[in-house]
């Protein structure tokens, strides 16, 4: 313990109350939590740090670092985690690790003010829609922060605090809801986001129902770098639930994520014709049931059903047809279907 800086009350925690930590040193703070009664329990504490680039800082439960960073925060800041994966679990061991190594030395870590208490839900709503524009306050955001400069809507995103998590557990960070979204009486919810980075099939979307527990609902199975790129992911097995949402990460690759909606399908529109003619074909489609919230339909086109790629865009409401010229061979089957996207970009 020191007390020459703390968060609230005479005293923090700290790993060199004297100076700068050591170099090349491993040291923690262990203890051991009895969840069998809990029913969404959160960590929470206060801290701030100097830490030198080859010294990691991590609160560790169960063998996962669900917290880790490096560098300098001056100010005290409450960090929050999510530990509902451990609800009902006895002996869950939690530390907070200070790991170095290359002969570096700097302040260290302080912690305060550490609890882990039930959560009390944020109030949210169904339709639900978050582009970040105020911050975090419906999320647990572990090491999730609001970043500025790279967004697809507005002028937010965010990002995890991902650091190279050599010599600690292996990291998951994670951002999950800070309260439940009510699908009772929904007809046919729909998860999209928007989300850039890279990524090698180790970001995921889980979500938590009573009585279900976490259930994987989406994986990224694409491996690589890529611009903004919309999730479209269906609830529909959730309805007339309450869910909880979490994305997690499950490696140290960055990714930024936006424009995070839950709400209802747009009402299909249906294909009536499909009528080839010598390297074209004219299209024609129902009128969408959307309009109040209409933004485009998309005409896709593929060579075998069922892996169609997108061909063009309307944007007038008003137009349900159109004759596709692009790149027909005569001796080629196409198929086609058309979508309605909304606002919600469903």
């Amino acid at each position: 313990l020191t007390t020459n800086t703390s968060h609230s009350g005479p005293s923090s925690l700290t790993d060199s109350p004297n100076g700068n930590y050591t170099a090349n040193g491993d040291d923690n703070a262990q203890t051991s939590l009895d969840l069998r009664l809990a029913q969404w329990p959160v960590l929470r504490f206060w801290d701030k740090y100097a830490l030198t680039p080859n010294t990691r800082a991590a609160v560790q439960v169960g063998g996962t670092s669900m917290y880790i960073v490096n560098g300098t925060q001056t100010a005290w800041q409450q960090e929050v985690v999510d530990l509902s994966w451990w609800a009902g679990q006895a002996d869950v061991p939690l530390e907070f690790r200070l790991r170095r190594w290359n002969n570096e030395q700097a302040d260290g870590w302080y912690i305060d003010d550490v609890s882990v208490t039930e959560q009390v839900p944020v109030p949210l709503s169904y339709p639900f829609f978050d582009s970040f524009e105020q911050g975090l306050g419906n999320w647990l955001p572990a090491n999730w922060h609001v970043v500025t400069g790279n967004s697809y809507d507005g002028t937010n995103s965010v990002y995890p605090e991902v650091t190279d998590d050599s010599n600690v557990d292996p990291q998951h960070p994670m951002l999950s809801l800070a309260g439940w979204i009510s699908l009772t009486n929904a007809v046919n919810p729909q998860l999209v986001f928007w989300y850039q980075g890279t990524s090698c099939g180790d970001f995921h979307v889980q979500v938590y129902a009573p009585g279900s527990g976490w259930a994987t609902v989406w994986s990224d199975s694409y491996c690589g770098s890529y611009g903004w790129t919309r999730a479209q992911v269906s609830l529909a097995g959730y309805v007339n639930r309450s869910i909880r949402l979490n994305f997690d990460i499950g490696d140290t690759r960055p990714i930024w994520l936006d424009r995070v909606i839950v709400a209802e399908q747009v009402q299909p529109v249906t294909l009536t014709s499909a009528v080839g003619q010598f390297k074209s074909v004219q299209l024609a489609w129902t009128p969408t049931a959307s309009s109040n919230s209409f933004v485009r339909y998309e005409v896709w086109r593929g060579t075998s059903s069922g892996q169609e790629g997108l061909l063009t865009t309307v944007t007038n409401v008003n137009q349900t047809s159109l004759t596709d010229t692009n790149g027909l061979s005569a001796t080629t089957t196409y198929y086609y279907r058309v979508y309605t996207v909304d606002t919600n970009d469903m």
